[in-house]
């Protein structure tokens, strides 16, 4: 089942505390309109995992376009996303234009679901730290990886992800003190989630610039 967690009452919570603390947020905010944060209705962990992996510090163009050649050579050669995840698949991973250390932490990620160390069982039910500690146990996935699994796996609503570069470049825009941009963040609690999503939405059709 799909569970949204957004609603008018998020949005207008939003609205109302940015109007006060920062009116170029709350512009941005009132632009984009309101956000939906829904569950992942699919329980494929590992494909998740391996997806974001394949994204971390990379543009999202240039990801979709590696995670795309996955998925046409897997499915050339008749294999499931983690079962092409192997060893004796590793040139093939990295024809598809994955960086060596990535293919071996996909290959990592195998192993790790194979010996049961995770699995969406074990991690669904856990709060972020217990869930975000799972996940950074994997070799290769740090932060940002588990944010990721947090905000777009789970549809957890108070993820602020820190290391996000994007995010950070988007916030120096708003806000103009750096120092104090984190800080500050905590005004959105218990819906940060949401203003990162504002933000990333902002930087995707441009209406950041133009606050």
């Amino acid at each position: 089942m799909v569970t949204s967690i957004s609603n008018n009452s998020v949005h207008r919570k939003l609205l109302r505390i940015s109007k006060i603390n920062h009116p170029k947020l709350y512009h941005l905010i009132k632009k984009n309109g309101e956000l939906c944060l829904k569950r992942n209705k699919y329980k494929d962990l590992f494909e998740f995992l391996a997806r974001t992996l394949t994204g971390q510090q990379l543009s999202k163009a240039a990801a979709d376009t590696i995670w795309s050649n996955i998925e046409k050579v897997s499915k050339k050669r008749g294999y499931a996303i983690q079962e092409f995840c192997v060893y004796k698949n590793r040139n093939r991973l990295r024809k598809c234009g994955l960086s060596n250390n990535k293919t071996k932490a996909l290959m990592a990620l195998n192993k790790a679901f194979a010996k049961k160390e995770i699995s969406y069982e074990q991690i669904c039910n856990l709060n972020y730290d217990e869930m975000s500690s799972s996940v950074m146990k994997l070799w290769g996935f740090g932060h940002w990886s588990a944010d990721m699994v947090a905000i777009f796996f789970f549809a957890q609503s108070d993820i602020w992800p820190s290391s996000d570069t994007a995010l950070n470049r988007g916030m120096q825009i708003i806000l103009t003190n750096k120092i104090s941009a984190v800080i500050e963040v905590s005004h959105y609690s218990p819906y940060r989630t949401f203003l990162a999503m504002h933000i990333w939405k902002g930087l995707d059709t441009g209406v950041i610039f133009d606050l």
